[in-house]
């Protein structure tokens, strides 16, 4: 999915055509991207007050957020139009194939205020996209064990995150994804055998 040709859906709708999306990818321009329901928890709000104070001294990055669903995303296109770096942030809504936009991206940003795992972070990483999360519970233990970026859990943290990568500083995590996926059937199988013993 992640080769094919970035693409709008019928339903798609986005703040920014899809021609003008393709030339800022194509472009030398740096592009952050996250990915998620457009509802609260997953602090799109304060991810574009992190990044308009980053565009500040950085005129030529984009943020794109691409999202399927959720309550917040007339009120996300709104706040948009109220920063000064409004003309350098994508959103997107309903995707059949994010991937292809993702693999074309920089940088993959998760700013969750809570989160379960977050298997977009892996995705990213399968991608090559170098990654970095809110220290939150979810995504904390695969991020600690592959040595990722976890940054403070406010607009700070974000900000500052996003500066590292920016400067080149924080790298795909590089995960062996078929020792993982191995070591995660064995932690399962070892539930599912403490839940026999247990009854």
């Amino acid at each position: 999915l992640s080769i094919e040709n970035i693409a709008f859906d019928h339903e798609t709708s986005s703040n920014m055509s899809l021609e003008d999306i393709d030339d800022i990818l194509k472009s030398q321009a740096k592009v952050f991207v996250s990915i998620g329901r457009f509802s609260k928890e997953k602090g799109h709000l304060r991810l574009m007050n992190s990044f308009n104070r980053l565009w500040k001294g950085n005129p030529d990055i984009y943020l794109m957020i691409i999202g399927g669903y959720g309550p917040m995303y007339d009120e996300t296109l709104s706040y948009v139009n109220k920063l000064d770096c409004r003309k350098h942030i994508i959103i997107i809504k309903s995707l059949s194939n994010p991937y292809a936009f993702l693999k074309l991206c920089d940088y993959f940003v998760l700013s969750s205020f809570h989160e379960a795992f977050g298997l977009v972070l892996a995705e990213a990483d399968i991608l090559g996209v170098p990654v970095m999360s809110t220290d939150i519970l979810g995504p904390k233990g695969f991020m600690e064990k592959h040595e990722g970026l976890l940054v403070a859990n406010n607009e700070d943290g974000i900000y500052n995150g996003m500066k590292l990568m920016l400067e080149n500083k924080v790298k795909p995590l590089g995960v062996d994804y078929e020792k993982y996926n191995q070591d995660v059937i064995k932690q399962l199988k070892m539930t599912l055998n403490l839940g026999k013993h247990g009854e």
